[in-house]
């Protein structure tokens, strides 16, 4: 897991980018990679999400082990 947030840290910069024009405090944002690299094991993992909260990777990991919360109106 923390080899995975490592790894996502590229997508943070993309990300951190976003969310600092959005304006938004206290947002998530959840990025659906269907290919990760881990390079630490040196494999490709597939079907991967990183959710990203106040412009820092708070989860990331296998689709069916990180839960995506619905968004709020």
């Amino acid at each position: 897991m923390k080899s995975l947030k490592r790894l996502a840290a590229g997508l943070l910069a993309l990300v951190a980018t976003a969310s600092s024009a959005q304006g938004q405090a206290g947002s998530v944002i959840a990025i659906r990679a269907g290919h990760l690299f881990d390079s630490k094991s040196g494999k490709l993992l597939d079907n991967q999400i990183v959710l990203v909260k106040d412009d820092k990777i708070a989860a990331a990991g296998p689709a069916e082990s990180v839960q995506i919360l619905p968004m709020r109106k």
